[in-house]
């Protein structure tokens, strides 16, 4: 199934050059962690999040709504492939207290270039935000102060971190080259919906990139960051008060019926 492609573009708000470089693969990941929060919040309503062509971008492209990895990444690899981009969607494992979660933990791409491989990663919250070259030594570092290297776990490439100026590298997750299906990680997607081992059912959340930082509200905390310093940070109280925020800090806004996940 096709993308609407005019109609994704809009929605990111990116008017720029379209062809198959790097230059444009980093325009479009940018425009899209500029533009299409992070969050977990149908998992509080509750309403299912189910994987099949369409419904990301029915969600956020129509709905103007963010998702998480199989939402971003799938729809963010549909816009890319039909402009002409050879993709791949692959799975990835999270790390987690230095225990490798399960396949398909996460979904990310990877994508080809004049023979260079790309990592490529639209929906994993805080993270790295250039297209990774997994045949490069390169760092990058994130306005929010987070510094990124493509590093090596068990033969498999991983996405290595630290924070700031620290010197203590860990593995964030690691990848698994294999081309996937939407539909392969549909088991592992109805797990984080639905089981108290998942970091997605404990609150909702929602983070979205700024060109000098970063902005996130999880459960009723609301914090800016801005060139490594936190600007500003918010304890909602009322329950007016924080769909505000969600609908002025990262454009989500619900109907009334939908207003269910406020937790005074």
């Amino acid at each position: 199934m096709s993308v609407d492609v005019e109609s994704l573009l809009l929605r990111l708000g990116y008017a720029g050059r379209i062809d198959v470089s790097l230059k444009v693969l980093q325009d479009l990941k940018t425009a899209f962690l500029l533009s299409v929060p992070f969050e977990n919040i149908d998992v509080h309503i509750p309403r299912e999040i189910k994987l099949f062509d369409g419904a990301a971008e029915e969600k956020i492209v129509q709905q103007r709504r963010g998702g998480f990895c199989y939402e971003c990444n799938f729809l963010f690899h549909q816009l890319i492939s039909q402009i002409g981009f050879d993709a791949a969607i692959c799975s990835a494992q999270m790390m987690k207290n230095d225990i490798l979660l399960p396949p398909f933990e996460h979904m990310v791409l990877l994508v080809t270039i004049e023979k260079s491989v790309f990592l490529v990663d639209v929906g994993n919250g805080e993270s790295v935000r250039i297209p990774m070259n997994l045949q490069r030594d390169e760092i990058h570092m994130t306005p929010e102060g987070k510094k990124y290297r493509i590093g090596e776990f068990e033969g498999q490439f991983a996405l290595e971190c630290c924070d700031g100026n620290a010197s203590n590298w860990s593995v964030k997750f690691v990848v698994d080259p294999t081309p996937r299906r939407l539909e392969d990680f549909s088991d592992r997607c109805h797990f984080q919906q639905t089981s108290p081992n998942s970091v997605f059912t404990t609150q909702p959340m929602a983070t979205l990139a700024l060109t000098d930082g970063r902005r996130t509200i999880r459960g009723k905390q609301f914090s800016e960051t801005k060139e490594n310093r936190q600007t500003q940070e918010i304890t909602f109280e009322d329950e007016q008060e924080y769909y505000a925020c969600l609908r002025d800090k990262f454009g989500l806004v619900f109907a009334a019926h939908d207003q269910k996940f406020w937790h005074p």
